[in-house]
């Protein structure tokens, strides 16, 4: 019980390689142990090894069949793999364990959203924050699986939401932030981490990345007709100019099956 409290405590705070140890050194000791073999699967599922999560979640599950958690993990996967119909059997089994979980509620309210029922979705939310009207995890959720999904500036707006509900969400801030490093948006993208990261400052994630705001800071930036790329001018001298050269390829092979320019 200490090491997978241990392994909790790590994980909340986005340290994913101590958690894991943690889980593991629990393994050591009783090899079918329900909430470290489900600490193990969220570490895999953070890691984007779904196939390995979902194995854990069901050898969790031998154990403990009532195990809500790895149910709604097992759901998540689902949902990312795009088996609609599985991830809601899923959370409905979760919701007959524990009608009160919010997550599972949360997941479901993922799961409408990517099917594009906006009804449903909006019910649910109504559903979730009947309970708890502070429930930022709830937005949170749909972010992350929007997130997972490829689906930007879905995942942004549900973040929005979350930090309309709670401004201090040092998760919320944090994915908000990432998302905003990804479209270059760096200005606006550092100062959602450096927020994210007075709150929390033991979020690994976010801390390698204000430290590669730093690093970039220094970067040169370079141009041309379709792209805009940085440097490191010190190390990478000579990049630009073959990054220039391959990039222009690139995009016309893939510009070119698509039939846009």
């Amino acid at each position: 019980e200490a090491f997978v409290a241990a392994g909790d405590l790590f994980h909340s705070k986005q340290q994913i390689s101590d958690a894991w140890q943690e889980y593991r050194d629990a393994l050591k000791i009783n090899p079918a142990s329900p909430e470290a073999l489900l600490g193990c699967a969220s570490c895999q599922f953070h890691n984007g090894e779904f196939a390995q999560a979902e194995q854990s979640c069901l050898s969790a599950l031998e154990t403990n069949p009532s195990l809500v958690a790895a149910h709604e993990l097992l759901a998540a996967i689902d949902l990312v793999d795009e088996r609609y119909e599985q991830a809601r059997e899923k959370l409905g089994t979760a919701l007959k364990i524990n009608t009160n979980s919010l997550d599972s509620r949360a997941l479901l309210a993922s799961l409408h959203f990517l099917e594009n029922d906006q009804e449903k979705f909006e019910q649910e939310c109504r559903r979730v924050l009947a309970v708890d009207p502070k429930c930022s995890g709830l937005y949170e959720t749909v972010g992350q699986v929007c997130t997972l999904k490829r689906r930007m500036e879905d995942a942004k707006a549900m973040f929005e939401k979350a930090l309309e509900i709670d401004p201090d969400s040092s998760d919320a801030l944090a994915e908000l932030g990432l998302l905003y490093l990804r479209d270059a948006q760096y200005e606006k993208g550092r100062e959602m981490l450096t927020k994210s990261f007075r709150i929390n400052n033991f979020n690994v994630r976010v801390y390698n990345s204000l430290e590669l705001c730093d690093k970039m800071a220094t970067f040169q930036t370079h141009k041309t007709d379709h792209f805009v790329f940085k440097v490191d001018a010190e190390n990478d001298p000579v990049l630009a100019h073959y990054a220039t050269i391959e990039l222009e390829k690139i995009r016309e092979e893939v510009c070119s099956r698509f039939n846009s320019y």
